[in-house]
């Protein structure tokens, strides 16, 4: 190596030194508490830990893009796959429907949802088509996180479980509470009975007089409940007059988008309807 060269490498790693030098770094303390975030499990802490450090600058979330939990029967519970272009026609595990046809999955990022990377937002007068299916001879628990719009109660989302066949039974999912938590959000949680064919997910925001709102829906589930007690647990209910004209139509749109939605033969055999 030539003395120029080597002066040159010994140039470098000083001005390196001083550089490395001149940052600091303040890590938490060792007491410092780290709190839940409340959304979908992922931690949350305060930078520089403790109140010795000064006031918090940043929040720091970790969250799974990739879905959960294990185990969840909905197609796409926590919306990341169902948000797309308007004019894109992929399989999704969300349909949207509106007064006068089919719609799209408009969505948030980031900290404003519940859970994950992206959540999904309906309308006023919209319906969700959740796909998803049933635990074998097991009841199942539902839940869904919304966040109606400031001001508005938990009542303003519909959401329930109807045979994916659409023969025209309900099941609701209440609402825990009438009135959002602390961080606006309404959980609805209710059991399922065990089921002999797939049910199918319903998210709604009826149109009410004088009400035109948007509310954000994340992290939906529908899990096996090995260990439930199926005494307790209502069965299926007939769903009003005007919603069951309501699912007529939406039925007829899913199945327009089935390209086995007829009765097809099949070496002989018709295919049934389930």
């Amino acid at each position: 190596m030539s003395a120029s060269s080597a002066t040159l490498l010994a140039l470098a790693a000083g001005l390196a030194l001083v550089g490395c030098g001149s940052e600091k770094i303040n890590p938490a303390d060792s007491g410092a508490t780290t709190s839940s975030s409340g959304s979908g499990g992922a931690g949350a802490g305060g930078a520089g830990g403790s109140s010795s450090s000064g006031p918090v600058t940043r929040v720091v979330e970790e969250r799974n893009p990739w879905g959960g939990p294990v185990g969840n029967l909905l197609v796409d519970g926590d919306f990341e796959f169902s948000i797309v272009l308007e004019g894109s026609s992929p399989q999704s595990g969300w349909l949207v429907f509106v007064p006068g046809g089919q719609g799209y999955l408009q969505g948030e990022t980031g900290g404003l949802c519940k859970s994950g990377l992206r959540c999904g937002k309906i309308q006023t007068g919209a319906l969700l088509f959740g796909r998803a299916t049933s635990a074998l001879n097991a009841p199942m628990v539902a839940s869904l996180w919304a966040k109606p719009a400031e001001g508005e109660g938990c009542n303003v989302i519909d959401h329930y479980y109807i045979y994916c066949s659409f023969q025209g039974l309900q099941l609701p999912v209440p609402a825990v509470s009438e009135t959002p938590d602390a961080d606006g959000w309404c959980q609805y949680r209710g059991q399922i009975p065990p089921q002999s064919q797939s049910i199918c997910a319903i998210i709604e925001m009826p149109v009410q007089v004088g009400l035109a709102t948007t509310a954000l829906v994340d992290a939906a589930t529908l899990l096996p409940d090995t260990t439930a007690s199926t005494q307790n647990i209502r069965g299926f209910e007939p769903a009003p007059a005007a919603r069951r004209e309501r699912l007529r139509e939406v039925s007829k749109k899913v199945r327009e988008r089935m390209p086995l939605g007829g009765d097809v033969p099949f070496r002989g055999r018709p295919l049934r309807r389930d």
